[in-house]
């Protein structure tokens, strides 16, 4: 146990537990506090961050791929500072095209009153976007405490806030509150970076970060918009209190995720590493175990969310609506974690030009197919994201297929469909779409986890038995 406490991995997948706990906290009071139509703004205004989030060129992930491949400090240290240098530039455009909105008074987003938060928002992402490279950076390097540190100190933060001052909160307190936050982050990253600030221009690194972050930056931006795009469409379409039930259920779902993105956080570079080592036996190998534990434990943590989301609710009764959008949104999220690994293998194989291909073209895919259900079809909101689901898994299957290439196995039609997502997963899963269009009471959710389990039994024992192993020995996660 003593050990435990020492090991820098476990400590920084409990600090990350106990941020997911501090937001999951913070949902429910921003929820309780501002109330379906401002939570609609608030949510509209998070959604519109993410977006720019992602237009950082994929410099922080180029600059990832680059110092696991160059073991040279010199190296690495050129390679560091010309992303600084490139983020430099994104920022000032960035503030650039701020000040044409503003003086031209162009009238943006007057449903949700945004030209009022344009700054906050402005600066939020340009610090974000450096937050972003340095999570990158101390991640190759190992070094966790200042990434917990950026992880908890806005929760944190957001959390004494609403214990001082209760129901005085606003939307401009809780922007405040992320400016300072990132504020505090960007600090302590500079002050314990591991590699010395040094700007100086130095155009070869320049070009190969552009050149590798142009098809990851469209991997990226492609991939988180397709669930984003979705967010979009709702928002547009969509009333504001509507829109508030759906940012209320899918802030308690996104949650569910995030402690096992801890895992995947650490060993994203040492994955990248191995992959792009290994035989093509042992790739085999290492995907197929990796995806067996992430996916399974991934489903029964939303099938038991199924389950509890109605008990938080009983609490928040204005948010009873969000119910059934609540159980469509996990069930989403059943198909997004299937891609799992298949994008690590390609990327480690230098596939991202192929990778972004296929990431941009599922994206144009979901943003058509959604909208023709909302303009053409008027579905309820929880139906249009039967479009996203049916994208995720026709995106997953286009993975599978160059993934089973590159490794040259080769298997027949049927073998292949169940590898996009196997029967025992899909069949738990087409159950629970039934219920939940059929509206049926709660206790009838209890048969897709109890068939889940009967069904995926030895592949369970497994994943707790690779759960065992961590907490024994937690280096396991460096593979």
């Amino acid at each position: 146990m003593f050990n435990l406490l020492h090991n820098k991995v476990i400590l920084f997948i409990v600090s990350r537990y106990i941020t997911y706990v501090v937001q999951f906290v913070n949902s429910l009071i921003i929820a309780y506090v501002l109330g379906p139509v401002y939570l609609g703004v608030w949510g509209t205004i998070n959604l519109i961050l993410q977006y720019l989030v992602q237009f950082n060129l994929g410099i922080p992930y180029s600059l990832n791929v680059m110092l696991s491949i160059k073991k040279d400090e010199a190296d690495r240290e050129k390679y560091f500072n010309s992303a600084i240098i490139i983020l430099l530039c994104l920022s000032f455009i960035l503030l650039i095209i701020y000040g044409i909105f503003k003086l031209s008074n162009i009238n943006i987003g007057s449903k949700y009153n945004l030209l009022h938060y344009t700054l906050y928002i402005c600066i939020i992402t340009i610090i974000t976007h450096y937050n972003t490279l340095f999570n990158n950076l101390f991640r190759v390097y190992n070094r966790l405490f200042p990434i917990v540190i950026s992880q908890i100190i806005v929760p944190v933060i957001t959390l004494i806030v609403f214990i001082i001052l209760r129901e005085r909160v606003n939307i401009e307190m809780l922007l405040y509150i992320m400016l300072i936050g990132g504020g505090v982050s960007l600090s302590v990253f500079i002050i314990r970076s591991p590699i010395k600030l040094n700007i100086y221009i130095s155009l070869k690194p320049i070009r190969n970060l552009l050149v590798k972050g142009c098809f990851l930056f469209i991997y990226n931006a492609s991939f988180y918009l397709i669930m984003l795009s979705t967010r979009g469409l709702i928002s547009n379409y969509y009333e504001i209190k509507e829109f508030g039930y759906f940012t209320f259920a899918f802030t308690i779902a996104s949650t569910a995720l995030l402690f096992l993105d801890s895992f995947s956080f650490l060993i994203y570079p040492k994955l990248i590493n191995r992959l792009n080592s290994s035989s093509s036996d042992k790739s085999l190998q290492i995907l197929e175990s990796i995806r067996r534990d992430y996916i399974l434990i991934s489903h029964f943590i939303l099938y038991s969310l199924i389950l509890i989301f109605p008990f938080f609710v009983y609490f928040f009764p204005v948010y009873k609506p969000s119910i059934i959008t609540f159980n469509f949104i996990a069930l989403t999220f059943m198909f997004h974690v299937n891609n799992f690994g298949y994008s690590s293998f390609l990327t480690a194989r230098h596939k991202e030009k192929l990778l972004s291909f296929y990431t941009f073209l599922a994206l144009v895919f979901n943003i058509l197919v959604v909208y023709c259900l909302i303009r053409f079809f008027n579905v309820q909101l929880e139906y249009t994201l039967i479009g996203t689901m049916l994208t995720y898994y026709i995106y997953n299957s286009f993975l599978l297929k160059k993934s089973l290439e590159e490794l040259d196995v080769k298997i027949d039609s049927i073998l292949f469909i169940n590898r996009i997502m196997s029967l025992r997963m899909l069949i738990p899963v087409i159950i629970s779409l039934i219920f939940s269009f059929l509206d049926l009471p709660l206790y009838c959710f209890c048969i897709p986890i109890i068939l889940l389990i009967i069904l995926n039994l030895p592949s369970f024992q497994e994943s707790i038995r690779t759960i065992v192993t961590i907490i024994k020995n937690p280096n396991v996660i460096n593979l």
